[in-house]
């Protein structure tokens, strides 16, 4: 039950993110907890985080810097006009779904456990000498966190740089800078690891790391495989 409540969220998240924002602007803690305190219990904080980074990406938030009592500034995130109507859109593909769901048969059920049930589920860095000088600093912020949070800050780097993909180095810096605001502010509110990565440190690192554009090594890949098919459909 658990693993496909989090699958079907999966698809879902961005709204209901962006519904909680309609209420106020809010940083990523913010709205972790009180997404917890709505039911969603099983969310990783690091989840929220990587969400937030795509959606400033897209442009439906505006973000303010935030002086905060311990650690580094807060990412205030404020819903912008585009967002509100991403959230509108959201919100009629929602309710059109959730008609032709509850119109599907279930077995032994009525309508009070489909409303529910809907409830539920609402419920190697290249480039610029700056370039390696930001990345170097970033990597003394993660070196420099107090355990076991640099230990766990480190891993996940480690594991990023090699099955993220990613070659451009502004978007590497960018990944590695938002990395260490993340766990700088979990240490400084005493996070526990597994609110930020989830059950599944490996799931949380891919998803903080598709947040991100950039190019990547297997873009050349994948054109040299499309390049090849073409041509040997061409020979047939």
């Amino acid at each position: 039950m658990a693993s496909q409540m989090t699958e079907m969220l999966k698809g879902t998240l961005e709204g209901i993110v962006l519904a909680i924002l309609a209420e106020r602007p809010a940083y990523g803690y913010e709205i972790t907890t009180g997404l917890r305190d709505r039911g969603f219990t099983d969310l990783a904080e690091g989840t929220i985080y990587a969400l937030l980074v795509r959606i400033e990406q897209k442009k439906l938030v505006s973000v303010e810097k935030v002086p905060s009592e311990k650690g580094p500034p807060r990412k205030v995130s404020t819903l912008n006009d585009t967002g509100q109507q991403q959230l509108s859109d959201f919100w009629a593909t929602w309710n059109v779904l959730v008609s032709r769901i509850n119109a599907l048969p279930q077995p032994d059920s009525n309508d009070e456990s489909k409303k529910i049930m809907t409830a539920k589920w609402i419920e190697n860095i290249t480039g610029s000498l700056e370039q390696k000088k930001q990345y170097k600093a970033q990597s003394t912020r993660l070196k420099s966190l107090p355990q076991p949070y640099a230990k766990a800050a480190l891993g996940i780097h480690r594991y990023l740089l090699a099955q993220s993909g990613i070659t451009d180095g502004d978007t590497m810096v960018t990944m590695f800078t938002d990395l260490a605001d993340l766990f700088e502010q979990a240490a400084a509110n005493g996070t526990a690891l597994r609110e930020i990565t989830g059950s599944d440190p490996a799931d949380f690192a891919d998803d903080f790391a598709s947040a991100y554009g950039g190019q990547r090594w297997t873009d050349k890949e994948r054109k040299r495989l499309a390049e090849t098919i073409n041509e040997a459909e061409q020979d047939t």
